[in-house]
């Protein structure tokens, strides 16, 4: 379970971190169109 319940964490962080990345290029690419 402890093993399980770590890899839940490191997925949701890595989620996390992968659109935190994600807003921020589309927020670059929009901002450099204007």
């Amino acid at each position: 379970m402890d093993l399980l319940f770590i890899g839940a964490i490191i997925a949701f962080c890595a989620i996390s971190f992968g659109m935190a990345i994600g807003c921020d290029k589309l927020r670059r690419t929009s901002h450099h169109r204007e």
